[in-house]
C-alpha cells in the first residue's frame, strides 16, 4: 500500500469513526427526550420541570405596569445565581418589572426588583444599597443594579416532555440593571416562520380572516390549522396502495430536527411495534423524509435554542392521517 492509499484509509477511518461519534450524540439526545416524553405524558409524578420555578418579568413604562396578558407585558425568564442572590437575600422565583422611561426624548428599560413594602428587613436592606422607586401604594421597585448579563425571556411558556419551551423569546442583555441590547430570534420567536405557518397567513388574508399576529396570538388556533395542513400533505405523499379503508389506528411520535431544520420521525408509542405497527410507520417515516426543510418550526428552549422536536399524536382514520400537537393534549 502506497503512501496515497494509506492517508485515503486513514481519512476513510477518521471520517466513519466521526460520523458514528456524532450519530451517537445524536441518538443519545433523542433517547432523552423520549425517556422525558414518558416521564411527563406517562407519570406526571416522575416529572421535574415546573413553570412555578421561573421569575415573572412584568412590562411596564413611566412607571406604571402595562395591562393586559396578550400585549407582551408578561415574559418568564429562567433562574440565574447571578441574578437571582444578593448576598445573604435569596431571589429565587421571584418577579421583576422590565420598567421603560422616556426620559429627555430617549427611551431607558430598567430591570427592577418587585417587593411588598411588608418584607421590611429584605426592603430596608435594598432601598439603602440600590436605590428604589414606588410602585403602587404597597410595592416598591428596587433596580436590579446587582446583575449584568443576558437573559432569555420566554413568553407563554409551557411544559413539553418535561422540558420547559416556549413559542417566543428574546434575547435581552443588561448592564448593572440598564437594558443595553435587545435581541429578538428572528419572525421564528412566533413560528410563523415555516412553510405551514406561511401557507396559514395567505389563507386567512385571501378569506379576509384575522391573520395570526403577535399581539393576540391564538397558538392553539394556529396549531390546529399548521396540523391540518400536515395532515393534507402527508396524506398527499402517501402513495394510496398502501390503505387500507377499514383500518384505524394511533400513535404518538416524535418528530426531531436537524442542522437544516427538516424533520424526521421517531415512534414513541405503542413502545413494541407489531409487524402492521412497523410497516405504517415505515411508510409515514419515508413521507415526513419527503417534506423540505422548514416545513414545520421548532419551540424555544430556555436556554434561547431551538427546541429539537415536536411531541405530536398520530391518528389514522377515514383512509387519512390526523396529527395533533401534545402541547394541547390534556
Amino acid at each position: 500500500m502506497n503512501k496515497y492509499m494509506k492517508i485515503a484509509y486513514i481519512t476513510l477511518i477518521c471520517l466513519f469513526t466521526t460520523s458514528n461519534s456524532f450519530s451517537q450524540i445524536k441518538n443519545n439526545r433523542m433517547e432523552n427526550y423520549k425517556s422525558n416524553f414518558y416521564s411527563y405524558y406517562e407519570d406526571r409524578s416522575k416529572a421535574n420541570a415546573s413553570i412555578n420555578c421561573l421569575n415573572k418579568v412584568h412590562c411596564g413604562y413611566n412607571g406604571k405596569l402595562v395591562p393586559g396578558v396578550y400585549d407582551n407585558s408578561l415574559s418568564y425568564v429562567t433562574l440565574l445565581p447571578s441574578l437571582n442572590s444578593i448576598g445573604n437575600i435569596s431571589l429565587t422565583a421571584s418577579t421583576f418589572v422590565s420598567m421603560s422611561d422616556n426620559i429627555n426624548d430617549k427611551e431607558y428599560t430598567t430591570l427592577y426588583l418587585l417587593i411588598d413594602s411588608t418584607n421590611i428587613y429584605a426592603l430596608e436592606e435594598l432601598k439603602n444599597k440600590y436605590g428604589h422607586r414606588l410602585l403602587g401604594r404597597d410595592s416598591v421597585l428596587i433596580p436590579a443594579k446587582w446583575f449584568s448579563g443576558e437573559l432569555i425571556h420566554m413568553f407563554y411558556p409551557f411544559i413539553y416532555g418535561d422540558s420547559i419551551v416556549a413559542p417566543k423569546i428574546k434575547r435581552v442583555v443588561y448592564d448593572q440593571g440598564v437594558e443595553v441590547n435587545t435581541k429578538n430570534v428572528g419572525s421564528q420567536i412566533y413560528r410563523t416562520n415555516s412553510e405551514l405557518c406561511k401557507t396559514i397567513a395567505l389563507m386567512q388574508r385571501n378569506k379576509g380572516e384575522i391573520t395570526i399576529n403577535e399581539l393576540t396570538p391564538d397558538y392553539r388556533v394556529q396549531s390546529e390549522k399548521e396540523m391540518l395542513l400536515l395532515g393534507r400533505e402527508i396524506n398527499r405523499l402517501i402513495d394510496k396502495q398502501f390503505v387500507s379503508l377499514d383500518d384505524e389506528a394511533e400513535y404518538s411520535i416524535m418528530l426531531y430536527f436537524d442542522e437544516r431544520t427538516k424533520v424526521h420521525l421517531g415512534v414513541l408509542l405503542p413502545k413494541e411495534l407489531g409487524p402492521t405497527d412497523r410497516l405504517w410507520m415505515t411508510i409515514l417515516s419515508n413521507a415526513f423524509e419527503q417534506l423540505p426543510s422548514n416545513t414545520l418550526a421548532p419551540y424555544w428552549s430556555a436556554n434561547g435554542t431551538p427546541f429539537p422536536c415536536l411531541y405530536l399524536k398520530a391518528k389514522f382514520y377515514k383512509s387519512k392521517w390526523h396529527f395533533s400537537d401534545y402541547r394541547f393534549e390534556n
